[in-house]
């Protein structure tokens, strides 16, 4: 199986989405992370397309999810947050 990373408009979003929670969440709006985690899981599982655009998009979704830690890290760091 070979997976491709970023391949259409809506990698960028898969990559986005989880900077949006966690930085509302850093800056103090109640954001349940792991119950959106799992939304997009579910929402995953049922869109109807290939196995590996799934892991795809799925390793994007990680991948937003890393930077978007590192992120608020180094923001509260700076303290910027």
């Amino acid at each position: 199986m070979r997976v491709r990373l970023f391949d259409d408009w809506k990698s960028t979003i898969h990559f986005l989405i989880p900077h949006v929670m966690v930085l509302d969440s850093a800056l103090g709006v109640p954001v349940s992370f792991p119950a959106a985690t799992a939304a997009y899981i579910a929402y995953q599982l049922r869109e109807r397309e290939k196995m590996a655009y799934k892991a795809g998009d799925f390793v994007e979704y990680l991948a937003g999810c890393v930077s978007a830690h590192v992120l608020t890290f180094l923001l509260r760091a700076l303290g910027v947050v």
